[in-house]
């Protein structure tokens, strides 16, 4: 059996058959064991692990698939089904203090304090079009299943349970918008008045202009967007800060003649004057400013402006005015609504699932740093052409199932069952290898029951089984 579908079949076989083997028994091969500090800012000393102390929950690395036991540094823990808090006492999910117990919970991409913004960013403009299927919880209750295209936003999700791609030209990238604290930032400085947000080189920020920024962005000089209020734009940041500009309330290139309208009654304005202007009246006082020269700026007081203004051009018809009007409202606030774009998962081009971490939550809920040791069994390799089982002693029973499948595949059904039967006696003697040594553990024993001063060493069987 040597053509190309026999050989990609003696693959898919070996592959489901250890996958049978690897989940049949707690083979010490399998094992891992994850040594991590918990620290009440939420962060961990192990990688690929997320702590969340406001829900007591803990998201293991994706290489444990299945969790065995956990234990601190003075005593274990012992594992509770949720079922038998709400028989007994909800409140328990609730106190704080030393950890004695956990619960298992259901595996998750990811897991948040609060809801969040949850976007899939694509590093390739070919992946445009391809859909990717996701499943989230907005509130802990409620599933919401659904398809996107990368460069897309998912929703507002306080858990992800599952993210799936088809084979894509570039890396996907699940992130989480986190808004900036831009409290007590404030419009400054003459004549263009500007509010400076620090970011960091490189990283991507969403904006969706409020109220006061209908008008320019800069990202470190180096790079102008238009902004339109309540609209949301994507900005990578080339430098080390943004720079807000307020409104230019009069436009470039407008006629002869121009009025604006529409400007406040009772605030006041700054006019930056250009060339092409001799003069500016005010309707609502019946007032005329001359140009002092252009790059000058003049404060309009207010109360001037509630009737509109209009220019005077320099040269007639046809002449466009090159003033720029502003507010001059003192510690005007900046009004955006600005987000840091933080990846907490990428996807390979090849890769067709989010890795997914086991949860469990600590009762009691602990509230300073502790250190946590977890045993877990760990995902099933997937076998490459060259590659040697990863249960040790496991390639006969290995060998005997596959060539047991690929008989069957060829409808010999009688040497199909001869195989299948001598890779389940293997099977069983690897297993029953597995546990001697673990069944040849010493233990000291009372001499004649418990109260007794006199004992000895022996070994189980079936009178003193462990």
């Amino acid at each position: 059996m040597t053509d190309s579908d026999d050989v990609a079949a003696a693959q898919m076989f070996l592959q489901r058959r250890l996958e049978m083997i690897w989940n049949s028994a707690l083979w010490r091969d399998s094992l891992l064991e994850a040594t991590l500090t918990l620290n009440p800012d939420g962060t961990t000393t192990l990688a690929d692990s997320f702590w969340v102390p406001q829900r007591s929950v803990l998201l293991l690395p994706a290489a444990i698939e299945k969790i065995i036991a956990a234990r601190l540094n003075t005593n274990t823990l012992e594992v509770a089904s949720l079922e038998s808090y709400y028989r007994t006492d909800t409140d328990w999910l609730d106190y704080q203090g030393a950890p004695f117990e956990f619960q298992i919970l259901k595996p998750v991409v990811m897991e948040w304090a609060v809801a969040q913004v949850l976007s899939a960013l694509d590093s390739n403009t070919a992946d445009a079009n391809l859909a990717c299927q996701y499943s989230y919880s907005p509130d802990g209750v409620t599933i919401v299943v659904g398809s996107i295209a990368p460069a897309s936003a998912i929703g507002t999700a306080l858990q992800l349970f599952s993210f799936s791609k088809p084979p894509t030209q570039g890396n996907v990238s699940l992130q989480v918008a986190t808004p900036l604290a831009i409290n007590g930032i404030t419009y400054t400085g003459a004549p263009q008045p500007a509010a400076t947000v620090p970011v960091t080189q490189d990283s991507v920020y969403t904006i969706t202009p409020g109220a006061n920024e209908n008008g320019a962005v800069l990202v470190n000089g180096t790079q102008t967007l238009t902004l339109a209020t309540g609209t949301t734009v994507t900005v990578t940041a080339q430098g080390s800060q943004l720079v807000f500009q307020l409104p230019n309330l009069v436009p470039a290139g407008t006629l002869y003649a121009f009025t604006l309208n529409g400007l406040s009654a009772t605030s006041p304005y700054n006019l930056v004057w250009g060339a092409d202007e001799t003069a500016v009246y005010f309707f609502a006082v019946s007032t005329r400013f001359n140009n002092p020269g252009a790059g000058q700026m003049s404060t309009i007081p207010a109360g001037y402006c509630g009737g509109g203004i209009q220019f005077d051009p320099a040269n007639g018809n046809g002449t466009s005015v090159t003033a720029q009007v502003y507010l001059a409202t003192a510690n005007l606030p900046l009004t955006a609504t600005i987000s840091n774009f933080v990846t907490f998962t990428t996807l390979a081009a090849s890769c067709n699932n989010a890795p997914v971490h086991q949860r469990i939550r600590l009762t009691e809920a602990p509230q300073v740093a502790v250190n946590l040791r977890v045993l877990g069994k760990g995902k099933c390799p997937i076998l490459g052409p060259y590659d040697s089982v990863p249960i040790t002693n496991a390639e006969p029973a290995l060998m005997a199932f596959a060539r047991g499948d690929l008989l069957q595949r060829q409808r010999q059904f009688g040497k199909a069952n001869l195989a299948q039967q001598e890779g389940a006696t293997l099977l069983k003697e690897l297993v029953e290898n597995e546990a001697f040594q673990q069944a040849g553990e010493f233990r000291i024993q009372p001499d004649a029951g418990f109260g007794s001063d006199v004992c000895w060493w022996t070994q189980p069987d079936s009178y003193h089984p462990l």
